[in-house]
Order: C-alpha cells, then sequence, then structure tokens
C-alpha cells in the first residue's frame, strides 16, 4: 500500500510504500508523527462521511460535504485551519490532500477551507473509498502512546468504543475492549491476545467481568509476578503492551498506527515486543503495522524492515542501516541536514574528556582554513573510526545534501609515522569507502594551538619570546612523551620489541622511544598537557587574562594536510 500526504503540518509532500511492518525514526519535529496523525485524520474523515451518511455522487464516483471541526471524529487539533503546512489554511490555499493507493485503486480524500468557517471535505473512489470509511470494521487504528487509564470505567455501547479507536483515546476505553476480547464467540481471539502478552510478560494473567445487575463498571485485575492488582495499577509498560495487542485482536485493522511504543519499555522488553510484533505481522498479512520510534532496540530487533527516515517533513528510505545509524547518533540529529550548503560532516571520538572542549577545538580548526560555519557540522559518536559507519552517514546526509562529503578526524597520539599498521588500515579503509580521513600531524588536535605564531598573533606578544617558552615546555614534557610511548608501544606495538620467543627487547625498546622522541618530540608531545603548561605561563609570566582567545582561529593554525584534503576533494 501506498500512502501520500500533502501539505500536513510539517510535510510538504511525503509519500511511503507500506510494507507488512514499516517504521518510521527522525528527530523531533522532523515529521514522523505528523505523518501518522495525517494517516488517521484522513481516516476520521472519510468514517466521519459515513456517520453523517454523505451519500456517493456524480456515478458514485465521490462524496463531498461541509464539516465544522468539531464535528470530525478524530482532528489533533481542534483549529484544523492550523494543520496546513507552514501557513493557515484558506480559501486561497491549495487543499490538505491525502492518498491511499492498494490493489484495489487510489482514494484521495481532501480537506479545503470551505464557506461559513467549514471544512469542505471530498473523497473520490467508492470501492477503496468505502473501506476507509468503515466505522464497524476500521481501516486503521491510532495508538498514540498510553499514560495510564480511568481508575473506573462504566461499560460503553460498541458504537462508542467503535469510536475510540478513531479518535486515538482507546486507552479511556481498554476494559471495554478487554471485555469485548473476552466474550467474544471466537475464543481464539482472547487466547491469541494472552499469548502474545505472555511472550513480552511471561505468565502475565487478566481477569475482566461485568455484571449489569451488580454494578455499571467492569472489573479487570492482572496476575503478575505471584501479585493480583486492579487493572489501572499495573505499570505503564504492560498496559502499553496489552493495549497494541488487544488493538489487533478487538478491531484488526488494515493499519495499525503506533506512535513510540517503545517509549515505556526497559530495552529487553522492547527487543521482545519487536519478536511479537513481527511474528504476529507474518501470521495476518492483512495487517500493516506502523511505528515511528527512537530505540535502537526495536531497529536492531527488526533490522530488515522497512524504514524510512524523516528530515524536516520529507520521507527516505534508509535501507538495512537505521540500527547503525541510530547507533553513532545520526537518525536524531537534525543538525546533520539544517545546512542547505553544508560541504562536510567532520567525525571525532566522543569517548574522550570533555567532548564539548574537544568539538571547540576542531571547529576553530576548520574554521582557519577558510570553511565557513553553514559549511560544516560536527559529529561525534564512539566507534567513529568504523569507515563502513562513516559511508553509511555519508550516503543518508547525501540523500538531502547531494554534495556533502564525510571526513573522519582521529588524532595522531603515539603512532609514529604513516607507516603505522593503524594509519595504514584506516586509509585504506577510508579510500574504500569514499570518505575522507583526517589523522592529525602532531598527537592531538591541541598541539596545533600551541604553535608560536598563533599565540604570538592573538596576542600581540614578542614572538622570539613564545618560541622560547614552547621550546622550554616541550622539554619538561619530555619524560611524559616518553612515558606515553612507551606504553603505547608495550601495549599496542609490542611485536616492533619482541625476539622470537616473543619476550620484551628492554634495550631495543629504550633505543626506540630515545630515538623517536628525540627527533620527534613536537609530534609526539601530548596536546593538552602542553597546552595546560603555556596557559600558565601566559598568565603568570606575560598577564594574559582571557585565556579563552588562545582556542579561536588564525592563519598559524592552518594545516597543509588538512588544507589539501579539503581543496582536493573540491
Amino acid at each position: 500500500m501506498k500512502i501520500t500526504v500533502n501539505k500536513f503540518k510539517g510535510i510538504d509532500n511525503a509519500v511511503i510504500e507500506l510494507d507488512d511492518i514499516t517504521i518510521f525514526v527522525g528527530a523531533n519535529n522532523a515529521g514522523k508523527s505528523s505523518f501518522i496523525q495525517a494517516i488517521q485524520f484522513a481516516v476520521s474523515g472519510c468514517q466521519t462521511m459515513d456517520l453523517h451518511s454523505i451519500p456517493w455522487r456524480n456515478a458514485q464516483t465521490d462524496r463531498a460535504t461541509s464539516f465544522n471541526s468539531d464535528e470530525f471524529l478524530y482532528t489533533p487539533t481542534r483549529n484544523i485551519e492550523s494543520l496546513y503546512h507552514k501557513a493557515k489554511l484558506t480559501e486561497r490555499t491549495e487543499s490538505i490532500k491525502i492518498s491511499f493507493e492498494n490493489e484495489i485503486g487510489t482514494s484521495t480524500i481532501t480537506f479545503g477551507k470551505g464557506r461559513n468557517k467549514g471544512i469542505s471535505t471530498k473523497l473520490v473512489n467508492k470501492p477503496l473509498g468505502n473501506e476507509l470509511c468503515n466505522l464497524n470494521n476500521p481501516f486503521c487504528v491510532y495508538v498514540p502512546g498510553i499514560a495510564g487509564i480511568p481508575i473506573v470505567e462504566v461499560y460503553e455501547p460498541e458504537i462508542k468504543v467503535r469510536k475510540s479507536a478513531v479518535r486515538g483515546d482507546s486507552n479511556n476505553f481498554l476494559r471495554n475492549i478487554l471485555l469485548r476480547i473476552r466474550n467474544d464467540e471466537n475464543a481464539q481471539k482472547w487466547t491469541n491476545f494472552i499469548e502474545s502478552l505472555n511472550k513480552i510478560y511471561s505468565e502475565l494473567d487478566i481477569t475482566v467481568s461485568y455484571n449489569e445487575n451488580e454494578s455499571e463498571f467492569i472489573v479487570s485485575n492482572v496476575t503478575y509476578d505471584g501479585e493480583t492488582l486492579p487493572l489501572d495499577s499495573i505499570g505503564t509498560g504492560v498496559l502499553q503492551t496489552m493495549q497494541i495487542f488487544a488493538y489487533m485482536e478487538y478491531f484488526s485493522p488494515k493499519i495499525l498506527l503506533l506512535d513510540e511504543p517503545d517509549s515505556h519499555l526497559h530495552p529487553t522488553k522492547q527487543r521482545l515486543l519487536a519478536s511479537e510484533i513481527k511474528r504476529r505481522s507474518e501470521l495476518n498479512p492483512d495487517m500493516k503495522v506502523v511505528f515511528s520510534t527512537h530505540s535502537m532496540q526495536l531497529l536492531r530487533s527488526l533490522s530488515t524492515v522497512k524504514t524510512y527516515h524523516f528530515i524536516n517533513g520529507k520521507a527516505e528510505l534508509t535501507e538495512n542501516e537505521s540500527a547503525v545509524l541510530m547507533d553513532i547518533g545520526a537518525l536524531d540529529a537534525d543538525y546533520l541536514f539544517s545546512k542547505p550548503n553544508l560541504k562536510y560532516v567532520i567525525l571525532t571520538e566522543d569517548n574522550v574528556d570533555n567532548i564539548k572542549e574537544k568539538k571547540n577545538f576542531i571547529k576553530q580548526f576548520v574554521l582557519s582554513h577558510g570553511l565557513n560555519e553553514n559549511e560544516f557540522v560536527l559529529h561525534s559518536y564512539q566507534g567513529c573510526k568504523n569507515m563502513h559507519t562513516a559511508s553509511v552517514l555519508q550516503a543518508l546526509v547525501r540523500k538531502h545534501i547531494p554534495a556533502a562529503k564525510v571526513i573522519v578526524h582521529i588524532d595522531k597520539d603515539q603512532r609514529l609515522d604513516e607507516n603505522d599498521a593503524d594509519i595504514v588500515t584506516l586509509s585504506s579503509k577510508a579510500n574504500t569507502h569514499d570518505v575522507l580521513l583526517f589523522i592529525t600531524e602532531f598527537s592531538e588536535i591541541e598541539n596545533y594551538f600551541c604553535n608560536p605564531e598563533h599565540i604570538s598573533n592573538i596576542y600581540h606578544l614578542n614572538l622570539p619570546d613564545i618560541q622560547e617558552l614552547y621550546t622550554t615546555e616541550l622539554q619538561n614534557l619530555k619524560a611524559l612523551t616518553s612515558q606515553k610511548l612507551s606504553d603505547f608501544i608495550l601495549n599496542e606495538r609490542s611485536a616492533l620489541i619482541m625476539d622470537d620467543k616473543k619476550r620484551i627487547k628492554t634495550q631495543l625498546l629504550d633505543e626506540i622511544i630515545a630515538n623517536e622522541v628525540n627527533t620527534k618530540l613536537e609530534t609526539l608531545c601530548p596536546g593538552k598537557e602542553l597546552m595546560a603548561k603555556i596557559r600558565v605561563r601566559l598568565q603568570n609570566e606575560f598577564g594574559v587574562g582571557d585565556l579563552s582567545l588562545l582556542v579561536a582561529p588564525s592563519q598559524s593554525l592552518k594545516s597543509d594536510v588538512f588544507q589539501k584534503l579539503i581543496s582536493r576533494d573540491e
């Protein structure tokens, strides 16, 4: 089934091809919930026509009328005019349009501004339109998430319970729904419901009863972990799960709409819920399940399911990499797609002390190379050295900003040179996956900001004095640099100093450290420690007050390696 939404809330035009299960992901206010609301609003408009007995006309090809906002069975807001895309619905604007297409045909419902403050509503295509209009067998049911249920619940007539499915407030009628499933002549419905519930909460049992001669209220209790409690005293996670599978059995909809069904569930329960939804979907191919989520657990459990990524009201397929993108925070990071002139997404590790400060160093460094803030964004996550993940992110960004490229930033740390095994491997994988790789020429990004010319220019200090300060502090950190290099070789490159019997050759280790530190002290010296020492001396000996200016862009920060990287790309 294909659903197209035009001019609804933040969505200008979005097309979704529903599979047995379809997942919506994206940042808040990206359009996920709006698309779900649009489906339900469209179906409610059709059902409202049926409820008011609006006739089919023009050789039974369409039905049309005008409703006041409060006549619709469901609206996301009382003011329907405000549902129009980035403006108010008026007689001069286009109509809100939602289309459904399946093997029967295409049926479209439109909502425009009518006269006398009404909403003109028109539906075309009777065969599919009749299915959309059916209130007894609702085409779709909306589960917006449950925040609790009433303490008591009176027995309600069937039509009122059915309408609740349209309005999205069936949680207020959960006991009524449970009672009807329990008393259905098809006992398998209750069996199916309990079985699904027990897949997530094993050994949970429910009783529900109603005696009109004793009370107007329905009585329902839940037994779990050896304790029996009234339904309203059960945890929200259990209620939410119960609601999902109760809707499946009672309403048997063509489309089941779930808005963040994972929001009240433990990660373990999220995985179990995903598995059970998949199982139920396979058993009932006539039902399409659509849900929005921020849960990595659900995405990992449903890795082969069709997934759409919403950005600024537009929907794009993410193929089978949604879990990867969710894991690195890309699907919730709307800033990755907010700059139309974006050239680079610069990735860096976030498993460092004070990632905010680290990203500021990178930002000022990049600005020093002629890029402006509208041309790049920084994104940090653990494991950014994984070039496959970087290429997946690049493909996602390019769907919205085709010219954008990913640059992976890595501090060189104690890696000795470009022939280091890590550097060779990373460079090869970056080329394979068509992403750009920037490995600092110094130990850390902070080293660039210790450049004497940079400091002299920022604070208007005598360059020879700053050069002497710099050289002195490098020498003061020689022992620490040697120790860090020793630790790195022993822990990460021990093969360099082992004999044929896998024994450490201590003398060789000492020789390597002495040679490397004596010839490459400037590039091996740890940047954070060097900057800390320079800051203290700038304050104490040169009277520098505002040390934050040290982390500011300047021509002296330019790196030939980074400049060639972005120049080559251009």
